[in-house]
């Protein structure tokens, strides 16, 4: 099984990649600022004792791709294959607590409610 990159893998990779950037390369600089600001929230997030709903919010619109867990893409304990590691989807499930068996549960009901709504029954 393939393991969930955690939010200090993801700090590592940031980290190792700062140090290899040349110092003309303003666009990779920033784009690496950008990954460490995605971190910092994360991080945040995750010493959090009493997350707010508008904690979690904020961390998904800042930090995932298309801004919703919903729209994230299956892990690799995806039976239908498609998943992948993603350091994003990953370093938010840590902050809130979840597994890679937890979201998988969630994209699960995300889809049975799409099927319910759609006026259709999984058989």
């Amino acid at each position: 099984m393939t393991e969930m990159v955690t939010l200090e893998e993801f700090k590592r990779v940031i980290d190792k990649r700062e140090r290899e950037i040349t110092k003309g390369d303003a666009e990779a600089r920033q784009r690496m600022a950008e990954l460490r600001e995605k971190y910092e929230i994360l991080k945040r997030l995750k010493d959090k004792d009493q997350k707010t709903w508008e904690d979690v919010e904020e961390a998904m619109k800042k930090v995932l791709c298309f801004a919703n867990l919903a729209y994230c893409c299956g892990t690799p304990l995806n039976p239908h294959g498609g998943g992948k590691q993603c350091p994003f989807r990953d370093g938010f499930l840590d902050a809130i607590g979840w597994t890679y068996r937890d979201f998988e549960s969630f994209k699960q009901g995300c889809a049975e409610l799409f099927w319910k709504t759609m006026g259709m029954e999984r058989r």
